[in-house]
């Protein structure tokens, strides 16, 4: 069953990571400076960048731990 999650997380969550990572960098060049005025979209996009790291750490991780248990020969 790990295999499977981990194969699911690898092919079907983690390519949000980069539209999450890439949703974060336009908005930051859109608004600019004026977020230092909109805390609540500066932490918004703060946890969004959070997310899309945390999705490709696990990405990575279970990709790992996959090849560890079953490497390709």
């Amino acid at each position: 069953e790990w295999h499977n999650f981990g194969m699911e997380w690898k092919e079907h969550v983690a390519w949000f990571a980069p539209i999450l990572a890439t949703v974060v960098a336009f908005v930051v060049l859109r608004y600019g400076k004026r977020l230092a005025e909109m805390p609540f979209l500066r932490k918004t996009l703060m946890v969004t960048f959070v997310l899309a790291f945390g999705a490709a750490a696990v990405a990575g991780l279970m990709g790992a731990l996959i090849t560890k248990a079953a490497p390709i020969h």
